[in-house]
């Protein structure tokens, strides 16, 4: 009895070590292409940079918001003052603009 029982032991311990490799890991498709997400946006992020250019949005011809906010600027400019840091954020907005 006591033979029969560790033959047996000694047939299926191989088999289900064998086994418990081949259990997928649990990880999703998009947790896989996550980094290969961040890397491409890093990679065009850089390239834009060292070509010197800037992203679509800021090329395009300002937005009638945009050419609101610039000709209020002066208004800003008397009420808050120019060295406060929203007109100097504005200044430089306008100016990235062609404004």
């Amino acid at each position: 009895m006591f033979r029969t029982v560790i033959i047996a032991l000694a047939l299926v311990a191989p088999v289900g070590v064998a086994t418990a490799q081949d259990i997928a890991p649990v990880i999703s498709p998009g947790q896989a292409a996550e980094g290969i997400f961040h890397r491409s946006v890093a990679e065009g992020q850089a390239r834009r940079i060292r070509e010197g250019g800037s992203s679509a949005t800021a090329s395009a011809a300002p937005t009638a918001g945009q050419r609101r906010a610039c000709a209020s600027l002066p208004r800003f400019r008397a009420q808050l003052g120019a060295n406060e840091p929203r007109v100097r954020k504005l200044e430089g907005l306008c100016a990235g603009v062609g404004l």
